[in-house]
């Protein structure tokens, strides 16, 4: 009795490993990492990527980060491309929030610092986001997403 069980479940296993590849669950790879440093400048805030481009579905993480030169306080609005992503887990200061089903809409930078935050984008489009020194919102630049 013991063989006969031991067979099968030998049996099984072989059959299972020949399956084709299935789609891997949320997560099983690491997000691919867009680091977006903000710093100030004459007439604003300036990024060091001015666009992204994305594939809908596909598993990212900004790194959004306000250099230590830089002693503006900046505001990203993301909240229009937020809407559009399943969010995953936001990091600051070490700290990890897992946000599913949660949304935010703006971060802001009053100093030297850095948040990072995986997502799936889940529409196509294209999403400006802004950019704005809090000290005269009149001066910002513009973050462009691009969702293939």
């Amino acid at each position: 009795m013991k063989h006969r069980i031991a067979a099968g479940l030998l049996a099984l296993a072989v059959t299972m490993g020949a399956r084709p590849g299935l789609a891997q669950p949320a997560g099983w790879t690491p997000p691919e990492d867009i680091v977006i440093e903000a710093t100030g400048g004459a007439d604003g805030p300036v990024l060091s990527v001015k666009s992204v481009t994305l594939v809908r579905g596909g598993y990212y993480r900004f790194d959004i980060g306000c250099t230590e030169d830089s002693d503006a306080a900046f505001s990203f609005g993301l909240q229009d491309f937020v809407a559009d992503t399943h969010l995953r887990v936001l990091t600051a200061g070490g700290m990890e929030v897992y946000l599913q089903g949660m949304s935010f809409r703006k971060i802001q930078c009053d100093g030297p610092g850095g948040i990072r935050f995986s997502f799936y984008p889940m529409r196509k489009g294209i999403y400006e986001i802004p950019v704005t020194d809090q000290a005269d919102e009149t001066r910002r630049t513009i973050l462009t997403v691009t969702v293939q």
